[in-house]
């Protein structure tokens, strides 16, 4: 068999074992249903759509060889795609910061909204505050301080232990936690989607928040609230 069938059918292979492993994996656990985890699938596509592109240069149509006119489109999809870049580009105000004509800060704010008005706050805590995250993957420009919920399934975890909201309070702080950032549209995107959540979790949440000391309301964003002290 030629190297280049036999690479051809590896990557095929490939392809269909990882999409396996993804269908098999998210029927187990729903943690893994996230189509991030499906970009790791793209180098392989890449090369298939190589072999393809290489293919069509020896296909004739009314004397027109189609790997120029897939040339040509894929020359067009990638001007397309670079004008976009280039108006997102001057859109988030880079070349203003560049040009010293925007403030970091005001960079920042813009790009991130709530997430860097609450980052902010975090930072500005007590020393020795710790920030756990609940529905917020996103840990960058909080420093040490904070821990973020990479998964999205710090709560319904921590309710799959058997504690009650309480217990799982007292577990926290007794971690060091001082202070709990929910993002308040990813609860509200998780309760609305994930069917994975009983009632009763989005009731202890409540029931735990809702016993808690408000610190900050960042908009419709995010809530920090304060974790009290174990006594």
């Amino acid at each position: 068999m030629p190297a280049g069938r036999f690479l051809l059918k590896l990557i095929w292979l490939s392809l269909i074992l990882y999409w396996a492993a993804c269908g098999v994996g998210g029927f187990f656990s729903f943690s893994l249903i996230q189509p991030r985890l499906y970009m790791a699938l793209f180098p392989w596509i890449s090369l298939l759509a190589a072999y393809g592109f290489e293919g069509l240069w020896a296909i004739r149509l009314a004397k027109i060889r189609l790997g120029a006119v897939a040339a040509v489109l894929t020359c067009l999809v990638l001007a397309v795609q670079a004008a976009g870049f280039a108006q997102s580009w001057v859109s988030a105000g880079i070349p203003n910061y560049l040009a010293g004509s925007q403030t970091r800060t005001d960079f920042l704010e813009n790009n991130l909204g709530w997430y860097m008005r609450a980052m902010d706050s975090a930072e500005s805590l007590p020393e020795g505050s710790r920030v756990l995250m609940l529905w917020e993957p996103r840990g960058f420009y909080c420093g040490q301080i904070c821990t973020e919920d990479a998964t999205l399934d710090r709560w319904y975890l921590a309710m799959r232990t058997g504690l009650t909201a309480d217990e799982i309070l007292a577990q926290w702080s007794a971690e060091g936690w001082t202070h709990i950032l929910i993002f308040d549209s990813g609860a509200d995107f998780e309760r609305a989607g994930r069917t994975e959540y009983s009632a009763s979790d989005w009731e202890a949440l409540e029931k735990m928040l809702g016993s808690l000391p408000l610190v900050k309301q960042f908009g419709d964003g995010y809530t920090l609230y304060l974790i009290p002290p174990l006594t």
